[in-house]
């Protein structure tokens, strides 16, 4: 009786082992799928701007419309979630509130379902120090066009000049942006930075994969003429002029807050140089983070270059458990065919 038994219970176990194989192949095979990020979705030209002692932007862009947020915390555990300003795109924009001062914040970027870190490791930064606000907020404004002069909704513009950590705004329906150089602080975060009339301002506006670039007197950027994507400009012999035309929303807002809508007047003198648009740039294999920590505190972007990708695929979301749930149904399926057929064999 033990020998006819024999065979059958070998092949119950079989059966058994079998079902246990393909369950672990498919759960292994579901778990790379799931860690292989698309390049398309991967964070590009990765930026860090506007840091206070409260909040910072993060900016990137990715090779095809994708939504985005950014997953933040005190410690690489992270936790807390920041949205996209843009829903569904391939400019992204997401502003990181209600931080505490100088404090040091560790993050990573979500596309689509997907997390990204800065080459195997969380990005960070860190938020000033509590400091006291200019008692008048002093902004600078302008507009951004398509090459044939229509106005171009959200566009990255980034501001920077000498001894400042980067500012950045986005532009509305209009084409029109606004940005506080007064919150700016200084590169090691210290304090308010200090600029005058005659602070060569640097300003690159970015649409996906088009760029645009401008220099002008700090004096002469209210407003900056229009920017058209794909031009780079020198407005460094305008004459500086102290508009008496204020946006609108500066002064509906508390002092030291970035302004949204503004209403500034065009100003028709500009001077072009070359109308050769800036060259697309191109991916590498590797993803390499484009900037390094500046005193350990802060990315600073490097506005006038092109970017280069950066990011890695780390942990995904949870998303569809299905192929998951299958695969456990399968080898307990399995499993159970096997108990059963030793059964049967044994009766």
């Amino acid at each position: 009786m033990t020998q006819q038994l024999k065979f059958p219970t070998i092949l119950g176990i079989m059966i058994l082992l079998l079902g246990v194989g393909v369950g672990v192949f498919l759960v292994n095979t579901r778990k790379t799928l799931e860690l292989t990020a698309a390049p398309e979705e991967t964070p590009k030209d990765v930026r860090i701007t506007n840091i206070t002692e409260k909040s910072f932007t993060v900016s990137w862009i990715t090779e095809k419309k994708t939504s985005g947020f950014v997953s933040f915390g005190k410690n690489t555990s992270l936790g807390l979630v920041a949205n996209d300003t843009f829903s569904l795109s391939n400019t992204h924009y997401t502003k990181v509130q209600n931080l505490d001062p100088q404090t040091n914040y560790f993050f990573k970027i979500g596309s689509n379902s997907k997390f990204f870190d800065n080459d195997g490791e969380a990005y960070q930064t860190k938020t000033s120090a509590k400091l006291e606000q200019p008692k008048k907020s002093d902004v600078v404004f302008g507009s951004v066009t398509t090459k044939e002069g229509a106005p171009k909704e959200g566009v990255i513009v980034y501001l920077t000049f000498t001894g400042a950590s980067p500012l950045s705004a986005t532009t509305d329906k209009e084409g029109r942006w606004v940005a506080t150089l007064s919150e700016a602080r200084t590169t090691n975060l210290g304090s308010i930075a200090t600029y005058n009339s005659q602070t060569n301002l640097e300003i690159f506006v970015r649409k996906d994969a088009v760029f645009g670039s401008a220099k002008i007197p700090v004096g002469s950027a209210k407003p900056v003429p229009a920017i058209a994507l794909g031009k780079n400009y020198n407005f460094s012999d305008i004459q500086t002029v102290q508009s008496s035309v204020v946006p609108a929303s500066a002064l509906e807002l508390p002092k030291g807050q970035a302004q949204n809508t503004p209403t500034p007047t065009p100003q028709s003198s500009k001077s072009e140089v070359g109308p050769t648009p800036t060259p697309t740039p191109t991916p590498t294999s590797t993803p390499t983070p484009t900037t390094k920590p500046l005193g350990g505190t802060v990315l600073s972007p490097t506005p006038l270059t092109s970017p280069k990708p950066q990011g890695k695929p780390v942990t995904p979301i949870a998303g569809d458990l299905t192929p998951t749930i299958l695969t456990f149904i399968m080898g307990l399926t399995l499993l159970s065919a096997g108990v059963l057929l030793t059964k049967a064999i044994i009766s």
